[in-house]
């Protein structure tokens, strides 16, 4: 279609019951009461907050993550919610999707919003564990037994939050990465020194730089992590966090440009104008980078930006502004991150090590505030501004 829908109804079809596109449908059918709305999805319990997962919810009892939108949201929205199967195809040329089943969904606009999944390279390793959703949660909650040899394979955010959660069941903690420090992946090495002293201080072992492989333990269903070194460590809880995977593999083979995750422009607009993308499947490529979106509050700008443009020709559409906001609690410590760091950024600390910028070019990228969430706002509004502005804002702040 080269303009917007032009039947009486128009149908809009969102492909994944994620964060993203629960918040997707419903805006649409809510902003669009003449319009057949409805979300495809494989996943029946999939509308809590995932954030919580690794964060408050691992060191409570029991796991129980707010939830964001029941199917009784859906329903009273006036979205139709075809639940229970995947997706597994889409022809953009025909306007049509099939789930798992094989039930087909004809579209005038599709929305793919399908998620991440955690990457897990030693899935068919019995043990060898993943924290993605509350019964994730739940089940290492179990194991989380004082004395308990725990080793986290993955020294990113996830991997770190669950360190923090095992230490304070007074387990033995292991981390391991491939990386040379931890973070590395995520942010510039002074911010991942820092977390790493904070963990070491609370006595968890960090072996870094070193390749790993995961084994089936002979006995008790235990796991063994073998290091490049020769070294091998008995685990009675191994837990695998070593990033997520988009979840876009149904989708190559078609006529989508697809590269780490779905392809799209500052619109969230595909190489097929009939569809959009939102949250972490779409990885936008902009003027001058691509940003992949991996965070919940990517997913809410992109969902409505999304829902919006679904409902406007191709250049009436508006771009998305993603912020861009993680954070890690660990040991009554929080770490707030803004912007769109990379680990590559030039990066200082002011503030007395509370506050860090991120800088290409001379130019702010992402604030990093440790136990600062006070300078929240004025760190938000230095984004974009010249480094050496910064420098005179926040040198010697308390």
């Amino acid at each position: 279609m080269t303009g917007g829908p032009n039947r009486r109804h128009p149908r809009y079809l969102v492909v994944g019951s994620s964060y993203a596109g629960t918040r997707a449908a419903i805006q649409l059918a809510r902003e669009n009461p003449d319009a057949d709305v409805t979300i495809v999805g494989g996943d029946l319990d999939g509308h809590y907050d995932r954030t919580e997962v690794s964060k408050g919810a691992l060191a409570a009892e029991p796991v129980v993550p707010r939830r964001f939108v029941r199917a009784e949201d859906l329903a009273a929205a006036g979205v139709r919610a075809a639940l229970g199967h995947p997706a597994v195809r889409i022809d953009p040329h025909s306007h049509v999707v099939t789930d798992a089943a094989g039930q087909h969904y004809p579209y005038d606009r599709a929305l793919i919003a399908t998620g991440s999944v955690p990457a897990n390279p030693w899935s068919a390793v019995a043990g060898a564990r993943v924290l993605h959703s509350a019964a994730d949660a739940a089940g290492l909650q179990s194991l989380l037994q004082p004395g308990a040899r725990v080793v986290i394979v993955g020294a990113g955010l996830i991997g770190l939050e669950v360190a923090a959660a095992a230490r304070a069941r007074d387990c033995e903690v292991t981390a391991v990465d491939e990386a040379d420090g931890v973070l590395a992946g995520h942010l510039p090495r002074p911010v991942g020194q820092l977390v790493r002293t904070v963990h070491a201080t609370n006595e968890v072992r960090f072996i870094l730089n070193t390749a790993t492989e995961v084994n089936a333990s002979a006995s008790g269903g235990r796991t063994s992590v073998s290091l490049a070194g020769g070294e091998l460590i008995q685990a009675d809880v191994t837990v695998i966090a070593v990033g997520m995977r988009p979840n876009v593999d149904w989708l190559r083979g078609t006529a989508l440009e697809i590269d780490r995750c779905l392809v799209c422009d500052m619109s969230l607009t595909t190489s097929n104008e009939d569809v959009l993308v939102a949250g972490d499947a779409a990885q936008i490529r902009g003027a001058t980078s691509t940003l992949m979106l991996e965070h919940v509050t990517a997913a809410t700008e992109t969902a409505q930006t999304a829902a919006t443009n679904m409902t406007r020709h191709r250049a009436d559409r508006t771009n998305t502004h993603i912020t861009g906001f993680f954070w890690s609690d660990f040991y009554g410590h929080r770490l707030q991150v803004l912007g769109a760091p990379t680990p590559a950024d030039d990066f200082c600390w002011l503030a007395r090590n509370r506050v860090g910028f991120c800088s290409r070019a001379g130019v702010c990228t992402a604030v990093v505030l440790v136990d600062a969430a006070d300078k929240i706002r004025e760190a938000r509004s230095q984004l974009g501004q010249p480094i050496a502005h910064l420098h005179h804002t926040f040198q010697g702040a308390s």
